[in-house]
């Protein structure tokens, strides 16, 4: 099965998207019901400027998880945990 990587700064798949300017009916609930101004756009920050904290799992505990459920089942690299901390 082909894998497609998600985004880490937004909703859904990396390689798609949708411009606000499409979806005017959302533009509009955004501007009234959430008083948000979209006349600045802000892009992603890069992911290297991102602080990530250490794992709370000590190496033992990550062996003890690995032996459960599988080494390709198991990441804990920078890039997952943030993809999965939101």
């Amino acid at each position: 099965m082909e894998s497609r990587a998600i985004k880490w700064w937004g909703w859904g798949w990396e390689d798609k998207t949708v411009p606000l300017e499409s979806r005017p009916a959302l533009v509009d609930y955004l501007r009234e019901r959430l008083k948000l101004d979209l006349s600045t756009r802000h892009g992603p920050v890069p992911f290297e400027r991102i602080p990530v904290a250490p794992s709370n799992l000590s190496p033992d505990e990550l062996a003890e998880l690995r032996r459960i459920v599988g080494e390709e089942n198991v990441a804990s690299d920078d890039a997952e945990r943030v993809m999965h901390a939101a």
